[in-house]
């Protein structure tokens, strides 16, 4: 997994944090339907989370998980989408 990579080599974040970031790093993934786990896309979308979070602290950032996208998910939810 690519963001693991990364956190290995990055050794400011403590272990609660760097669930933080694969949970957000997974969920972020799954939105954007990133099915390779060792692509381009899903590289910058591990880099990002992990600069991100070293430019704003944890504590003061806004949640990374547990966020509606801005678009329907699926097909079958464009439908229920208001």
């Amino acid at each position: 997994m690519p963001i693991r990579r990364i956190l290995q080599r990055d050794h400011s974040f403590g272990p609660d944090e760097i669930e933080v970031l694969i949970a957000a790093f997974e969920d972020t993934l799954r939105r954007l339907r990133l099915a390779q786990r060792e692509d381009a896309a899903t590289l910058t979308v591990a880099r990002l989370i992990v600069e991100t979070c070293e430019l704003v602290p944890m504590q003061t950032a806004p949640p990374l998980t547990h966020t509606s996208p801005p678009w329907p998910a699926s097909p079958q939810e464009r439908g229920r989408a208001v």
